[in-house]
C-alpha cells in the first residue's frame, strides 16, 4: 500500500535481505555506531553494513573472542566506544571495535553480581552513564569499570520493587525519568537511593493501560509518553496519571494492529510504530490534539511496499534513511530519494496504464490526466494508478489509432480534447466521448497534410495549428477547412523541413516552429518564415538542427532542446548561448523543457532528468536512483499543470513531481577504509600481521619490502543509493592527482618502492555532496635489509676503512718506491757519476801528457774521454728522470732549458719559454715524462743542427688536463714528403703513440718548423 505523505511525496521502500548478505530474514535489532556503520541483529548473527556488503559475526566454539551467541536482541554503543549486545541465550558481550574481539558476561548462579539472566532483551546507557540491562529474569545496572552488575528482581512482598522479571523495554524520557517495560506492566523509577518503583498495570479501568505485556515506550515531539503492548498502543497523561488507548477498529486511519512492538522518533519528530502483523504505521497528529494512523503494509504485487507485516525494529541512519526490521529482511525508505513518481503499465493489471512507453501527457480543465502511449490513450480521473482505456478496437472508448503522439486543449475551446496520431488528429467531447477524426487523403486538397500528427497549439488568436510529419496545417475550426504550409525548395522563406516537433508563440505573435532540420520563425502577417541553422563557423549559432521540443520562458527567451544540447535564443538580440555535456547536461538530447516557478527548467534528455538553474547556469542531474522511469526519456512528452505538477514520460513509465519537493539529500557521509589487501589477500588482525587493529581505525600499516603490491577497499557510509556514492582517491608520493573512480571503490597498487606514503580518500553521497576530509592512512614499506640505513652505514663504514688501508697500503708503497727512486739517483750521481767524470778527467790528463802526437796509444785515450762524458751526459738524463724530485711538468722544461742552455749560446739562437712555472704542481709519470722529455730533446737538436735558425720558442697550454706542448723554430724547415735518411721523426711519432698523445710536425723552407704534441695527462 502506497501512501501520501504530502502533494508528491510516495512512498516507497527498498528491501534489503538474505539473498543480498543479510544473515537472517529475521531482524531485531538495528544501530548505527560512531563511525558510521549499521548493524543488524538477528537471529542467526550479528550484521555489520557498510551499505555495500555484510559482515557477519557469529559463534565460534574453537574461539574465545567471538560473539557467545547467534541469536542478536538487542545492540547499543556506549560512550566508551564500545558497542554491547545482548543475546537471546549467550547474555551480554561486549564488541571491542578496536581488536574486533568480544567479551562475555554470563549468569553465574553463585555469583549474585553476575548478569541475571542469559536472555537480554533490551540495553540502554542513559544520560548520567548508566548502562541498564533488561534480562528474562531481572533489571540489572551494568559497572563497566568493575566488570559487575547490580540485580534488581521482583519481590512479591515490597510494592516499591519492579513489578516482574521480564524486562522488555527500558527507556529515559526528556525529564531524565527512566521507564521500564514488563511483562506484568510499566513501571516507573522514582527513587535510585534506595531503588523505588512505581507501577502501573492494566485494570478494568479504561483510563488504565490496554495490557500488561509492555513491548515498546517512546516519547513524541510534545512530550507524549506512548507505551506499545500486546494488545493496544497506550498514551500516558502526566497531568492526571492516566493513559489512552488506541486499538485496531477495521478503519484505515486506525492503528493497523493491536500488537506494537516498536517505536521511532525520526529527525522530523515523526513517531512510527512498528507492529506485529499490521506492519508500519505513521502518528498524525492533527489540529484538534487528536491522532490518526497512515498503514504501510506489505504487498504481495508491489515490490515498493514493505517487505512484511511483523515489524521488529525501527531506526534511523544518520543519512536521513528509515530502517524497518521485519520478519522477511530490511525494509528502507528514504524521502530524499524517490524524488519522483512513477506511473507505469503492471502485469494482470488492467487498470493500470496501457503501455510504459509514454509518448503525450496532459491535464484537461475537468482535472483529468491523459497520458498518450505507443499501445492507447490513458485516462485517469484520480491520483492512484487506475486508468480508463482508449484505443483503436474499443468501441466505447475509440480512438483512431494507437500511437498517441500529443494531447492538447485548446483554452478557448474548453472540453474537447485533441489528439494526435500516427492514424490522423482526433476530436473527442470529453463529457460524452464523441470522436472525430481528421486524417491525411490524396483526393481533398482541405485534408490534413500527414495522419502523423506530432504537435497542437492555439495562438493567440485563436488559430488551430497543427504539426506534422508532412508539415503544418491550420485549422479553422468554424469550417473545418485546412491551410497547408510545407517545404518549399525553391523558397527560402518557405517551412525549413517537414518533420515537425513542436510549435510554440512568443510574446509578439510569433510562432517558433522545431523541425528535423532546423528552426523556423514563422510570420503569420506576410505568412514567411525565417529559418535557423547550424553554422559551423559561428559557435553562437543554433547549437543543431535537429530539433524535439520549444519553450519561451518568462524573460521572453526561447529554449530550444536538440540532438546537440540547450540552445537560449534571445529573442530581443536575436543571439544564441548554447549548453551541452562539458556545461554539466547529462545528455546532449533534450527532448522535454517545462519552467518552474523558480526560474528553473526541467529538462528531460537520453540520459535523465536535467534541473537549469538559468541565474548561475548550473545543471543538477538525477538518474534511475532517484526514482526516474529510465534514463530515455520521449521526445515532447513532457508537460506541467496548472497546480505546478510536472510530468515527463519515457520508454519505461510516466515519472511525475512537484519541483519544490525534490529534496537534495545534505548530509555529508562519513568516509572509512573497510578493508586492506596484500597480494589480493585480505590481511586479519593478528600478532604476526601487518594489521594490530580494525582497518577503519588504523592510521598507520608497516609493510615489508616484499609487500608492495597492496589494495584498499573503501566505503561512504551513506545508506540513501550506495551505489550512487561517488570516490576519489590518490596516494601521496605516487599519484600526482585524485584518481576519480566514480562508484568504484577500490584502489591497487604494484611495486611500490621502499618509503613512507598516505593513502587518502574522499567520497560523495548519492546527491554529489562531498566529503573532502576522507580518510587516510599512512603506509610505511621499509627496504631489504641491505637498503636500510644501518646497512648502508655499515657498508660505507668498511668500504671507507678498506679504502683506507688500501690507500695507506699503496701510498707506503708508493713512498717505499719513491725513496727507492731517490737512493737510485743519489748512487748514479754520487757513485757511477763520479767514477765516469773520474774516467774522464784522467784520459783527458793521459792524452795531454803524450808527447807525441802520433803516439797510437793517445787517440784511444781520446776516444775513451769522449766516451765517458757522453756516458755522463747519458747518466745525467736518467738520474734526472728518476728522481721523483723531478717528476713535475715544471722540470721537465727547466731540465731542456739546463740542457741547451750553453749549446745554444754558442750557436747564437735565442730560446724562448713560456712563463711555466705554474706547471710546477703538475706531476707526470716517470713513464709519460721520459717520452715527452725524449721527444722534444730530439725536436730540439733537429732545429740546432739542421734548421739555422736564430729564434726557438717553445709554448705550453694545459686545459681540462689536456696538454699542449708547441715548439716553434725560425730557421729553414723541410720537405715532409721527402724521405728523411734518419729515424728521428720515426721515434717522435712512436713514443707520443706510447703514451696515447697526438703529435703534427708542420714545416716549410720559407717559414720554418713546427712541432705539436697534444695528449692528455
Amino acid at each position: 500500500m502506497l501512501t501520501s505523505f504530502s502533494k508528491g511525496e510516495e512512498v516507497k521502500f527498498e528491501r534489503v535481505s538474505v539473498d543480498k548478505g543479510l544473515s537472517h530474514s529475521s531482524v531485531f535489532a538495528i544501530h548505527q555506531d560512531s563511525k558510521g556503520f549499521l548493524w543488524f541483529g538477528t537471529q542467526n548473527g550479528l550484521n555489520k553494513y557498510d551499505g555495500y556488503e555484510f559482515k557477519i559475526y557469529r559463534n565460534d566454539p574453537d574461539y574465545l573472542g567471538s560473539i557467545s551467541h547467534n541469536t542478536i536482541f538487542s545492540i547499543t554503543e556506549i560512550k566508551s566506544g564500545e558497542i554491547l549486545i545482548g543475546t537471546l541465550g549467550g547474555g551480554l558481550n561486549i564488541f571491542n571495535p578496536v581488536t574486533e574481539s568480544f567479551t562475555h558476561f554470563v549468569n553465574d548462579e553463585n555469583n549474585p553480581m553476575s548478569i541475571s539472566n542469559n536472555n537480554v532483551r533490551c540495553i540502554m546507557e542513559d544520560s548520567e552513564g548508566t548502562i541498564w540491562v533488561g534480562t528474562d529474569n531481572g533489571l540489572n545496572v551494568f559497572n563497566l569499570a568493575e566488570k559487575n552488575f547490580t540485580q534488581f528482581l521482583h519481590n512479591p512482598s515490597d510494592s516499591s520493587s519492579i513489578s516482574d522479571n521480564n524486562i522488555w523495554s527500558i527507556y529515559e524520557d526528556s525529564k531524565n525519568t527512566m521507564w521500564i517495560g514488563t511483562y506484568n506492566g510499566l513501571n516507573k523509577i522514582v527513587s535510585k537511593n534506595p531503588f523505588c518503583f512505581k507501577q502501573y498495570n492494566s485494570t478494568n479501568n479504561k483510563n488504565s493501560l490496554s495490557h500488561n505485556y509492555i513491548w515498546a515506550i517512546c516519547e513524541d515531539a510534545d512530550n507524549n509518553l506512548w507505551v506499545g503492548s500486546d494488545n493496544g498502543l497506550n498514551i500516558y497523561n502526566r497531568n492526571n496519571d492516566n493513559f489512552t488507548r488506541f486499538f485496531n477498529n477495521n478503519n484505515p486511519n486506525s492503528l493497523s494492529h493491536n500488537k506494537v512492538w516498536s517505536f521511532l522518533k525520526d529527525e522530523n519528530q515523526d513517531l512510527w510504530i512498528g507492529t506485529l502483523g499490521g506492519g508500519l504505521n505513521k502518528l498524525v497528529n492533527h489540529k484538534d490534539k487528536s491522532f490518526s494512523f497512515q498503514n504501510f503494509k506489505s504487498d504481495l504485487n508491489n515490490p515498493n511496499s514493505l517487505s512484511h507485516n511483523y515489524v521488529w525494529s525501527l531506526f534511523q541512519d544518520r543519512s536521513g534513511v528509515l530502517w524497518i526490521g521485519t520478519d522477511v529482511g530490511l525494509s528502507k525508505y528514504d524521502r530524499t530519494k524517490f524524488k519522483f513518481n512513477l506511473l507505469k503499465h503492471i502485469p494482470n493489471n488492467e487498470n493500470s496504464l496501457s503501455n510504459n512507453e509514454v509518448t503525450s501527457i496532459f491535464k484537461d480543465s475537468f482535472n483529468n490526466l491523459w497520458i498518450g502511449t505507443r499501445d492507447g490513450l490513458n485516462k485517469s480521473t484520480s491520483h492512484v494508478n487506475s486508468f480508463i482505456h482508449f484505443n483503436s478496437s474499443n468501441k466505447r472508448h475509440a480512438i483512431s489509432n494507437n500511437f498517441i503522439r500529443t494531447i492538447y486543449e485548446a483554452p478557448s475551446q474548453k472540453g474537447i480534447l485533441w489528439i494526435g496520431t500516427n492514424g490522423g488528429l482526433n476530436k473527442l467531447d470529453i463529457k460524452t466521448n464523441r470522436l472525430e477524426v481528421y486524417s491525411e487523403s490524396s483526393t481533398d486538397s482541405n485534408s490534413l497534410s500527414s495522419n502523423n500528427v506530432t504537435c497542437i497549439l492555439e495562438d493567440s488568436e485563436e488559430n488551430l495549428w497543427i504539426g506534422s510529419l508532412g508539415g503544418i496545417n491550420l485549422l479553422d475550426r468554424k469550417t473545418n477547412s485546412i491551410t497547408k504550409f510545407l517545404l518549399d525548395i525553391k523558397n527560402n522563406n518557405s517551412l525549413s523541413n517537414n518533420y515537425v516537433f513542436s510549435i510554440v508563440e512568443d510574446s509578439s505573435g510569433y510562432l517558433w516552429i522545431g523541425t528535423s532540420n532546423g528552426l523556423n520563425k514563422f510570420d503569420r502577417d506576410n505568412k514567411k518564415f525565417t529559418r535557423y541553422f547550424v553554422d559551423r563557423n559561428n559557435s553562437n549559432s543554433l547549437l543543431n538542427n535537429f530539433i524535439s521540443d520549444l519553450y519561451v520562458d518568462k524573460e521572453n527567451n526561447l529554449w530550444i532542446g536538440t540532438n546537440g544540447g540547450l540552445s537560449k535564443l534571445n529573442l530581443s538580440s536575436n543571439e544564441f548561448n548554447n549548453y551541452f555535456g562539458k556545461d554539466g547536461l547529462p545528455s546532449n538530447a533534450v527532448v522535454g523543457i517545462e519552467e518552474d516557478e523558480n526560474n528553473h527548467l526541467w529538462l528531460s534528455t537520453n540520459n535523465g532528468i536535467s534541473k537549469f538553474d538559468k541565474t548561475n547556469l548550473s545543471f543538477e542531474n538525477f538518474s534511475i536512483g532517484d526514482g526516474i522511469q529510465s534514463n530515455q526519456f520521449t521526445g515532447g512528452a513532457s508537460y506541467k499543470s496548472e497546480n505546478r505538477q510536472m510530468f515527463f514520460g519515457g520508454i519505461n513509465g510516466l515519472n511525475s513531481f512537484y519541483p519544490s519537493d525534490v529534496i537534495k539529500n545534505t548530509i555529508i557521509p562519513p568516509v572509512v577504509i573497510t578493508d586492506f589487501l596484500v597480494q589480493n589477500k585480505s590481511i586479519k588482525l593478528g600478532d604476526n600481521s601487518p594489521l594490530h587493529k580494525s582497518i577503519s581505525l588504523t592510521k598507520e600499516i608497516k609493510l615489508s619490502y616484499e609487500q608492495n603490491y597492496f589494495s584498499f577497499i573503501f566505503a561512504a557510509l551513506h545508506f540513501s543509493s550506495p551505489q550512487e556514492n561517488k570516490y576519489k582517491y590518490k596516494l601521496i608520493g605516487i599519484d600526482g592527482n585524485w584518481i576519480e573512480s566514480g562508484g568504484r571503490r577500490f584502489a591497487n597498487y604494484t611495486n611500490i618502492d621502499p618509503g613512507e606514503y598516505v593513502f587518502k580518500v574522499i567520497a560523495s553521497n548519492n546527491d554529489g555532496v562531498w566529503n573532502n576530509e576522507g580518510s587516510s592512512i599512512r603506509i610505511i614499506i621499509t627496504p631489504p635489509f641491505w637498503k636500510t640505513w644501518w646497512f648502508i652505514l655499515l657498508s660505507l663504514t668498511s668500504i671507507i676503512g678498506l679504502t683506507f688501508t688500501f690507500v695507506h697500503y699503496r701510498t707506503k708503497n708508493l713512498l717505499a718506491i719513491e725513496r727507492l727512486r731517490i737512493e737510485i739517483a743519489e748512487d748514479l750521481h754520487d757513485d757511477i757519476g763520479t767514477r765516469l767524470t773520474e774516467i774522464s778527467m784522467l784520459s783527458d790528463m793521459v792524452y795531454h801528457t803524450k808527447s807525441s802526437c802520433d803516439d797510437p796509444t793517445k787517440k784511444t785515450i781520446k776516444s775513451i774521454g769522449g766516451i765517458a762524458r757522453q756516458l755522463i751526459d747519458n747518466m745525467s738524463d736518467i738520474v734526472w728522470l728518476i728522481n721523483p724530485k723531478r717528476d713535475s711538468l715544471y722540470e721537465l722544461f727547466l731540465k731542456l732549458k739546463d740542457t741547451y742552455e750553453d749549446m745554444l749560446s754558442h750557436s747564437n739562437i735565442y730560446l724562448y719559454i713560456n712563463d711555466f712555472e705554474f706547471l710546477s704542481g703538475i706531476r707526470l709519470p716517470m713513464e709519460y715524462r721520459k717520452h715527452v722529455y725524449l721527444l722534444f730533446k730530439e725536436a730540439l737538436n733537429n732545429s740546432i743542427k739542421h734548421s739555422k735558425c736564430s729564434e726557438i720558442s717553445i709554448n705550453t697550454h694545459l686545459k681540462s688536463r689536456i696538454l699542449e706542448i708547441t715548439l716553434y723554430d725560425n730557421g729553414n724547415g723541410f720537405d715532409l714528403d721527402k724521405k728523411s735518411s734518419g729515424n728521428g721523426l720515426q721515434n717522435m711519432y712512436h713514443r707520443s703513440e706510447i703514451i696515447n698523445g697526438e703529435l703534427r710536425i708542420s714545416s716549410s723552407e720559407t717559414s720554418g718548423t713546427m712541432v705539436q704534441f697534444r695528449g692528455r695527462i
